[in-house]
């Protein structure tokens, strides 16, 4: 097993009202959900003895140190006695809290009872384990090594030492299925082979993060360094972009002045742009600094392709912009480029945006395929 979801949505679309479904804190209006086989609704203890869960907000007693706190679960959860150091002190390690591990929790930092909760949902290797935003209020080393620790989890590559024995539900020596929501769009990318956009209540869609963005973002972002001109080569620009009118130019923002000239850069940045646009029709140029020497073109959906990205941006207008900017550096000089897709946050709010609009994104009716 070697699952990681992410669900995602604006403050009150549902996401911890869903956790508290699955742990049985509240029972659905309708249907019913199952952890590890087990109906929430008629095999409850079952359920919950397969389930971890991190809340989003802690209720660790304050009273009990960190390490105590950790030895109480693991007992509660079926850790044989004599396992019990050796589950709870690598994970008080790889979470980053054994020096504070002899003090009160009640004491610690918003984030260190963050990553204390974080080990009460782990101890003890649960086959399910949720973490309703588990990174809140961590400094971003915390966060990049609770990201470590949670990916170790799903792997099966956490210490042995860290997992329960005897009564625990985790698969012995298998990863877990871990759930997590979170505001953090980098902590999505970062953890998560699945994601689910919930909205108003209703899950909008699912899929890989590599789907979502090719079914519901909006494109590419290319990004040009240009070469400074040579001078004969910057006198024939600015004599055509004279001839063409001076500073007319491409739609967009117009380009910002340098060293080269205006009216040089803005040339070479149009002769581009249309050997751009004849491989990606409806590229428009959004940007274009000439003090800078650098252009941003932003490159639409296209209608039917597959592939590439971005709502469509198909693979086959990818390899000919490569082949186009490749074919320019010696002509128009261009030094380097990059292109990047749509960020997982513009897909989501497209989603959403979508949701409150029709109902459903891209008249789907939920869901953008497993993938």
């Amino acid at each position: 097993m070697d699952t990681r979801w992410r669900v995602f949505g604006a403050n009150g679309a549902g996401k911890t009202t869903t956790f508290k479904v699955v742990t049985g804190e509240v029972d659905p209006d309708a249907g019913d959900a199952q952890v590890a086989g087990a109906s929430v609704l008629l095999r409850r203890g079952a359920a919950r003895r397969a389930l971890g869960y991190c809340p989003q907000f802690d209720g660790l007693p304050s009273a009990m140190t960190g390490a105590e706190v950790l030895s109480l679960y693991a007992r509660l959860r079926g850790v044989p006695e004599p396992s019990v150091p050796s589950a709870v002190a690598p994970l008080l390690r790889r979470l980053g809290i054994s020096p504070i591990a002899a003090r009160p929790a009640g004491g610690y930092s918003g984030g260190n009872r963050r990553r204390l909760s974080v080990g009460v949902a782990l101890v003890g290797a649960p086959a399910v384990v949720l973490l309703d935003e588990p990174s809140t209020g961590m400094d971003p080393a915390a966060r990049r090594a609770l990201w470590d620790v949670i990916q170790e989890e799903v792997g099966g590559k956490a210490p042995q030492g860290a997992l329960g024995r005897g009564g625990t539900a985790g698969p012995a020596g298998g990863g877990r299925t871990v759930i997590l929501t979170s505001h953090s769009m980098e902590e999505c990318e970062a953890l998560c082979g699945r994601v689910a956009i919930m909205a108003a209540g209703r899950l909008a869609c699912l899929g890989r993060v590599q789907r979502l963005k090719q079914r519901f973002g909006d494109g590419y972002t290319l990004e040009v360094r240009m070469a400074p001109a040579a001078p004969a080569a910057a006198a024939a620009a600015a004599a055509t972009a004279g001839a063409d009118g001076g500073g007319g130019g491409v739609e967009g923002e117009g380009p910002r002045g340098g060293s080269e000239g205006a009216a040089a850069f803005e040339a070479r940045g149009r002769e581009l742009l249309t050997r751009v646009r004849a491989a990606w029709p409806g590229a428009a140029l959004a940007e274009a600094d000439a003090a800078s020497r650098q252009l941003l073109v932003r490159l639409p959906p296209l209608a039917g392709a597959t592939g590439g990205g971005g709502g469509g941006g198909g693979g086959g207008a990818l390899a000919a912009a490569f082949g186009v900017l490749e074919g320019s550096r010696g002509e128009l000089g261009v030094a380097d480029y990059s292109f990047s897709q749509s960020s997982l946050e513009r897909v989501f709010l497209r989603v959403a945006a979508q949701q409150a609009q029709h109902g459903s994104p891209g008249g789907g009716g939920g869901g953008a395929g497993g993938g």
